[in-house]
């Protein structure tokens, strides 16, 4: 019996030996309080085997969870990358799981605080949550959806930039960048991501759409600052996705008028009243551009169009009656001449017009009075 009792006595003793070999009493105090949730006196216990075994992998991911529990993530991060490290066939899975369910927790919650409206709340989870993985694009995303809610437009697009970095075909992101730019009025910003994303998504309609407004707004620029070239290519742009843009078209031909190419100006009114035939200005300007270059068949009809959507339009009425007088037509072109004075009794040209007439139609006294009345005017 004696000698069974040392053999035993043997054994036991080697097994502590082994126990003690492979794990401190300071992991195995951790793992006691960890189970008893003493978050406190677990960290202090994992923190002392990490120093004592700096190569034991089970301790550092240990105080990883510990760490996190405590919701002190960026020393959760660094012991589990040092488990990892250590031991990675063993702890490279857990550590992104563990951190995979912490981010969607705090992810989640925020979500439904942004729902309710709480936004500086939601905001306060997502910084947590990228505490947890700054990898996750949705977080920099959301975060950059709050700041730009509060009107923090800096913040916002630091953050979609951010995710848009980590997720860069999210063309819905790349959408949101570009509308910020645009509702700043950075135009050109806006413009380079909205051509971003049709490079990703050749018929986003949203993307396609702003890119016309941005080359419109940027055109409006151009054309005050009279760089008619840089117009020119900008309302250009517009007309490829909406060849139909009624105000694209009308600028071209401001633009072209400005330019003496009257040509090309009618061509551009022509487009604008085939998309739409009661486009008033489009109808008088370009009446106005047959007068110009003495194609009176072209611009009486325009003028008579003009009339019908406007009967009191004076200036449209006194073109067509000084048409009707060159052509020396005038019974048509006494009574509309009678009327712009009524709509305009400050418009001399139409007194003096009236006086010829009048004359020509042996109406003196009429006639003289009429000169009279011009003549005051002119000498205001």
């Amino acid at each position: 019996m004696r000698g069974i009792k040392s053999v035993l006595g043997l054994f036991l003793l080697a097994g502590l030996a082994w126990l003690a070999g492979c794990q401190s009493p300071a992991v195995t105090s951790m793992k006691i309080y960890i189970q008893q949730k003493n978050w406190d006196k677990a960290q202090a216990q994992g923190e002392l085997a990490v120093k004592e075994q700096p190569q034991n992998a089970e301790a550092w991911w240990l105080l990883g969870t510990v760490y996190s529990e405590k919701k002190m993530y960026a020393k959760m991060n660094q012991a589990f990358a040092q488990a990892t490290k250590l031991d990675s066939g063993k702890y490279k899975d857990k550590a992104e799981n563990w951190r995979k369910s912490q981010w969607a927790q705090k992810f989640n919650e925020s979500m439904a605080l942004i729902k309710k409206g709480k936004l500086q709340e939601a905001k306060e989870k997502l910084r947590i949550a990228l505490l947890i993985d700054p990898h996750q694009p949705q977080a920099w995303e959301n975060l950059g959806y709050i700041y730009s809610e509060q009107d923090s437009m800096g913040k916002a697009l630091s953050n979609y930039e951010k995710g848009s970095q980590l997720d860069p075909k999210n063309t819905t992101v790349l959408l949101n960048i570009a509308a910020l730019h645009y509702n700043h009025q950075r135009y050109k910003e806006a413009l380079a991501v909205y051509d971003s994303v049709i490079s990703l998504d050749p018929q986003n309609k949203e993307a396609l759409t702003q890119k016309a407004n941005c080359s419109f707004n940027l055109g409006l620029a151009s054309l005050r600052d009279k760089d008619y070239d840089k117009a020119t290519s900008y309302f250009e742009e517009v007309l490829k996705i909406n060849p139909d843009d009624p105000d694209a078209l009308h600028d071209l031909a401001l633009i072209y008028t400005a330019r003496r190419e009257e040509g090309k100006a009618a061509g551009y009114l022509e487009r604008a009243l085939q998309v739409n035939p009661q486009d008033y200005e489009a109808i008088h300007t370009l009446a106005s551009l047959y007068v110009y270059q003495n194609k009176m068949d072209k611009a009486v009809p325009l003028l008579k169009r003009a009339l019908e959507e406007k009967p009191d339009d004076a200036e449209s009425m006194r073109l067509l009656a000084a048409i009707y007088r060159s052509q020396k037509k005038y019974d048509q072109a006494l009574p509309l001449f009678e009327k712009v004075v009524k709509l305009d009794p400050q418009n001399a040209e139409a007194w003096n017009s009236l006086g010829l007439i009048y004359s020509y139609k042996g109406m003196k006294k009429k006639s003289e009075a009429a000169y009279k009345k011009a003549e005051k005017l002119q000498q205001k």
